[in-house]
């Protein structure tokens, strides 16, 4: 069984974006717990998942997240734009 993985991304100042933070199983419930308290969109994406799971925390995203990473974001705009 595979286990729980969360990931968390923030724009910077000079609007890269960065991974804030991962965990697994406990350290990944409460990554998205801690999201939805905040009100942070959290979006499933296994292929988002096998990416960032080769990233640190406060590097830059992978390359080849770039895409992923960004239609997410277009989707979490999109959404915010309705409400």
């Amino acid at each position: 069984m595979n286990k729980l993985k969360a990931y968390g991304l923030r724009k910077t100042e000079n609007k890269l974006t960065t991974l804030i933070s991962k965990g697994e199983a406990e350290e990944a419930r409460a990554i998205i717990e801690k999201a939805h308290k905040e009100g942070v969109e959290v979006v499933k994406d296994i292929s988002t998942v096998n990416i960032l799971e080769k990233a640190d925390i406060y590097e830059g995203i992978p390359e080849e997240a770039y895409k992923l990473v960004t239609e997410i974001l277009m989707y979490i705009y999109d959404i915010e734009k309705k409400e």
